[in-house]
C-alpha cells in the first residue's frame, strides 16, 4: 500500500540529496520518494521530502522561496565555488565597510550566471559534467530575485563572512559568494551553507525523532503555500474523484485571480489541485489515499 505525505528531512553534509533519502525509501518500501530543491553535497539543512502521490504536488512546492545561512571565505577561489572544489584564485581579503558597501547591488532583481559546476543542461549535457571534462561553453545569465542579504559576522583575519540570504527559487548561492568578491576586487568560495527555510517550512519543524512520520496538507498549509483554499460537500467530492467536469462551473465563483484551489473535503483532507488561468478552472490533480478506488 502506498504512503501518502510529506516529511521536512535535515539533510546531513557529505552527501548528495538523493542518497540522503535512503532511510526514507526503506521507511516506505513501493512508494515513491523525492525531493523539492536540491541541496548540494557539502549542504546541510531542509529538504521537502513528499512520499506516495504527494510527490505529483512538486510543482506547488519547487518555486518556493529559500533561506539561506551561508558563510563564505574570501580571498581563496574554487572551481566550484564550494569547499570541496579545487583552489583556483587567490586574491585580497577585503575591508568589512567595502564588503558591505558591496551588497546593495544584490538585493533586488538581479541577473545571475549560475556555476559552471551545476545541473543544468547545456546542449543536452550537465554543465558540471563537461565542466569536468574542461570542454569550454557559456551559460546565460538568469533572473533571481534576493530578498534580503546581511551579513551577519565578519572575519577580516581570516576571511570569513558569514550570512543570511532569503532567496527566490533558482537563486545560487554560490554564484553570488562569486559576484560578491568580485564586486570588492577578489574572489571567494562557499565554505558552509545550510538551508534553514522553504516557503512556509522553517527548520524548527524538521523530525528530530527520526522516525519519518508523514505529515499531510492542511488547509492554513495550502495558504501558505500560495493556494486558495475550497471546501466541497461529500457529493462534490465524489464529483471531483472521478475528475466530472461538471464540478468545475460550481466552483467557478471560488476562483480569485489566478491562485490555484487547493480542494479539501469535508474531513479537512486535501482532495488535490483545481488550475486556475484568469479564471478558466481545469483538473490539475486528483489525491487518492492508500487503498481508496481511484
Amino acid at each position: 500500500m502506498s504512503a501518502l505525505g510529506y516529511i521536512l528531512f535535515d539533510k546531513p553534509a557529505h552527501v548528495t540529496s538523493f542518497a540522503a533519502l535512503k532511510p526514507i525509501r526503506k521507511t516506505y518500501p513501493g512508494s515513491k520518494v523525492g525531493h523539492c530543491g536540491t541541496l548540494d553535497a557539502f549542504a546541510t539543512g531542509l529538504l521537502v521530502v513528499l512520499v506516495g502521490a504527494y510527490s505529483r504536488l512538486a510543482p506547488w512546492f519547487v518555486g518556493l522561496d529559500k533561506v539561506y545561512q551561508a558563510s563564505f571565505q574570501f580571498g581563496i577561489g574554487t572551481d566550484t565555488l564550494d569547499p570541496v572544489g579545487t583552489e583556483d584564485a587567490r586574491g585580497p581579503i577585503p575591508d568589512e565597510s567595502s564588503l558591505r558597501d558591496s551588497l546593495s547591488s544584490f538585493i533586488g532583481s538581479i541577473q545571475q550566471v549560475p556555476p559552471r559546476f551545476s545541473a543544468l543542461h547545456v546542449k543536452g549535457q550537465r554543465a558540471s559534467d563537461l565542466a569536468m571534462k574542461g570542454q569550454e561553453f557559456e551559460l546565460k545569465a538568469r533572473g533571481v530575485i534576493v530578498h534580503s542579504l546581511e551579513l551577519k559576522r565578519y572575519d577580516k583575519t581570516s576571511g570569513i563572512g558569514e550570512f543570511e540570504i532569503h532567496c527566490s527559487s533558482g537563486t545560487y548561492v554560490r554564484s553570488l559568494a562569486r559576484d560578491i568578491a568580485q564586486a570588492c576586487g577578489t574572489c571567494a568560495h562557499v565554505s558552509t551553507l545550510r538551508r534553514t527555510r522553504v516557503g512556509p517550512f522553517s527548520e524548527e519543524q524538521i523530525d528530530k525523532a527520526l522516525d519519518y512520520s508523514l505529515q499531510v496538507i492542511d488547509p492554513p498549509t495550502a495558504l501558505n503555500l500560495g493556494l486558495d483554499v475550497i471546501t466541497l460537500s461529500d457529493s462534490q467530492t465524489r464529483l471531483f474523484a472521478n475528475g466530472q467536469t461538471s464540478l468545475l462551473a460550481e466552483l467557478d465563483s471560488s476562483a480569485k485571480g489566478s491562485r490555484d484551489l487547493a480542494v479539501f473535503g469535508q474531513d479537512s483532507r486535501l482532495r488535490g489541485i483545481v488550475h486556475n488561468s484568469q479564471g478558466r478552472l481545469s483538473y490539475g490533480l486528483v489525491l487518492h489515499s492508500p487503498g481508496e478506488a481511484c
